[in-house]
């Protein structure tokens, strides 16, 4: 489904079996790349989500600013491959052969937000950006080029994947809120990103 130039919303896109792969994979994850909880450039206020990534390169923010390194900041361990499954998804939808070099996971509990931002620390914006939902249903904010441009929002569900390309790639987006239920209390957000031309 397109909701506007080059965003791609793909709902239900993964079923119950797959997630479940995805989910043991995202365990290994865990345990060779902790979660940990970044902090903003300037202020030092510590974000409200929790993340840690796979890929050769992984996304991070402390008072050095927003950057992509390749070691895990609190262990200095290189950050876990990308798992064969989440590869494929990224093939399957983008048609590219070529392979995201960082994923990004995102751990929001009931009290997580992410404020509208840009996903421009990348060298290359011809590649789009690739985003799962896992677990609790979260409202996605859906912006413009510009902070202030008007925004709308969508409910992104377990399994549901978004793609933000060409006009889209670098528009402003975030999570106004997450919404427990009994079989999921927390959302995990999977974003492949290129981060090398």
């Amino acid at each position: 489904m397109l909701i506007k130039k080059g965003l791609e919303y793909h709902p239900h896109a993964l079923n119950g079996e797959l997630i479940t792969k995805i989910t043991k994979k995202l365990n290994i994850i865990f345990e060779a790349a902790p979660l940990f909880q970044p902090t903003m450039p300037k202020t030092g206020n510590k974000f409200s989500v929790k993340m840690t990534n796979c890929g050769k390169y992984g996304w991070v923010s402390d008072k050095k600013g927003y950057r992509y390194q390749e070691t895990h900041p609190i262990t200095n361990k290189n950050w876990p491959p990308i798992p064969e499954e989440l590869l494929n998804i990224w093939q399957k939808y983008t048609k590219l052969t070529i392979n995201p070099d960082c994923c990004l996971i995102n751990l929001y509990d009931e009290n997580a937000k992410m404020g509208l931002h840009q996903d421009n620390d990348e060298e290359d914006f011809s590649y789009p950006v690739l985003s799962i939902s896992i677990g609790a249903d979260a409202i996605f904010k859906i912006g413009g080029l510009k902070r202030n441009d008007k925004s709308s929002s969508i409910k992104l569900r377990n399994g549901d994947i978004l793609i933000m390309k060409e006009e889209s790639r670098l528009i402003y987006h975030g999570i106004s809120k997450i919404y427990p239920n009994e079989k999921f209390k927390e959302r995990i957000n999977l974003t492949f990103r290129k981060v090398t031309s």
